[in-house]
């Protein structure tokens, strides 16, 4: 199978990343003598062009905060009410 149609069948990232499992593998198969050679060697992996990174403007960075902060209290709150059912619960079955 050729690099071109590993990439239709997964994107390069995983290819690679299989790629690299497998070759880590046949190589301690040849530090324990189970296989005389390791020919995940010499294969092509694809080469993977890392995305450019675009940082937050202001307005944008103020967005992410806002929203991480109105999850952080909503995720609190539910916990506060998780937390004061769980308390009543308890509170019943030793009285009861």
């Amino acid at each position: 199978m050729s690099v071109a149609e590993c990439e239709l069948l997964a994107p390069p990232p995983a290819v690679q990343y299989v790629h690299a499992v497998l070759r880590s593998a046949l190589q301690q198969a040849m530090r324990e003598e189970l296989i005389a050679r390791n020919v995940a060697r010499i294969v092509e992996t694809p080469t993977v062009t890392p995305k450019e990174v675009r940082p937050l403007d202001g307005a944008e960075a103020r967005i992410l905060l806002k929203t991480a902060l109105t999850h952080h209290r909503e995720q609190q709150e539910r916990e506060r009410k998780s937390r004061a059912r769980s308390g009543s619960r308890c509170r019943a079955s030793r009285t009861g």
